[in-house]
């Protein structure tokens, strides 16, 4: 059973790396920006995903719903200019 799992794996490897070689149409070069990019885009296909998963038909879903987990919410600032840590429940 286990020879069997790492060679369908060594095959699946394998495809992957020839089509990622032979047929991608771009190459993104690995660079803070293209990285904060590709982290920022995730986070944002990640809430309309969420957004849409708690549609129901004739209500739509407030967008605060589905910004609540996304990582630019994780700290509110107050009326008086300081951050507020939503873990701490402070007022």
């Amino acid at each position: 059973m286990a020879v069997s799992f790492v060679a369908l794996a060594a095959l699946y490897l394998g495809v992957y790396y020839t089509v990622h070689e032979y047929f991608s149409l771009t190459q993104i070069p690995v660079t803070p920006w293209s990285i904060a990019l590709c982290v920022l885009l995730a986070d944002l296909a990640y809430c309309f995903e969420h957004r849409f998963s708690h549609r129901v038909p004739g209500r739509p879903t407030p967008f605060t719903t589905a910004r609540r987990i996304s990582t630019g919410h994780c700290c509110q600032r107050k009326k008086s200019g300081t951050l507020q840590d939503p873990f701490q429940g402070g007022t």
